[in-house]
């Protein structure tokens, strides 16, 4: 089974970047949520091609700015730095400059995800707890 990681409406356009710059491919798609699962890599031959042209060749993001990562999560850029300080988010030092892997960003989605498996339900809950 494919991991997958839920995302609610509306989804950042860079939060989607990241997650197709993953692997990620959108499987299923409700006026609340849409779901993503992991995509198996296809199989590359060892031998690069030479009929890619430079628009084909394109890569996708893999480095993001603090500012950028926090857009891209829904969040500030002051909580972005705390998480950071705090170790659940995963950061990297170029030169003098902080960036966050895109890997980092799925990997913390997943931990919010794994520490809340029934937010999806929650979330859609309309009533009170005590059923009123």
């Amino acid at each position: 089974m494919n991991p997958s990681i839920i995302v609610h409406h509306p989804i950042p356009e860079a939060l989607e970047h990241v997650l197709t710059a993953a692997g990620y491919v959108e499987t299923e798609t409700t006026d609340r949520y849409s779901r993503f699962a992991a995509h198996a890599p296809e199989h590359t031959t060892s031998r690069p091609r030479t009929d890619v042209s430079p628009a084909d060749s394109r890569m996708e993001k893999l480095l993001f700015t603090p500012e950028e990562a926090a857009r891209c999560l829904s969040i500030g850029r002051t909580k972005l730095y705390e998480l950071i300080t705090a170790g659940t988010l995963a950061s990297v030092r170029v030169g003098k400059c902080r960036r966050i892997p895109a890997s980092a960003l799925i990997d913390f989605v997943n931990l919010l995800h794994a520490s809340d498996p029934g937010g999806i339900a929650e979330a859609g809950r309309t009533s009170a707890p005590d059923g009123r």
